[in-house]
């Protein structure tokens, strides 16, 4: 908060639609792996500008991953599982925070997108 009591304005950097969708874009697939990390890294910090969406994913993404260590080594399934669910609703809350797509629904819909264009031709 500013000294006046008003709220400061976040300022989110807008992506153009074909920035953060391959399917769509001009530029896929990939000339090199430089291009395609390049891409992914500006691509995630457009899709995760948002401060909160941020903060967010820096708890969510690690309990999710130590979510899946635990399910797949058998080591403790329970917590595993709590932690996969925390860290998926974590990433879940920072992109509604946002007002964007998980990018797993993003990705889902762009197979969906490829799989229907092919089944045309």
């Amino acid at each position: 908060m500013s000294n006046n009591g008003s709220h400061s304005s976040v300022k989110v950097r807008q992506v153009r639609k074909t920035d953060s969708n391959c399917a769509e874009s001009k530029s896929c697939p990939f000339k090199n792996a430089q291009d395609s990390v390049s891409w992914f890294v500006k691509d995630y910090i457009g899709r995760h500008a948002h401060p909160v969406n941020a903060s967010l994913h820096i708890v969510g993404v690690p309990a999710a991953f130590a979510g899946f260590f635990y399910l797949l080594t058998g080591r403790d399934v329970g917590k595993g599982a709590l932690l996969v669910f925390l860290g998926y609703l974590l990433q879940y809350l920072g992109h509604q925070a946002q007002g964007n797509e998980v990018g797993e629904v993003t990705l889902i819909k762009n197979i969906y997108k490829k799989v229907k264009n092919r089944s045309k031709e």
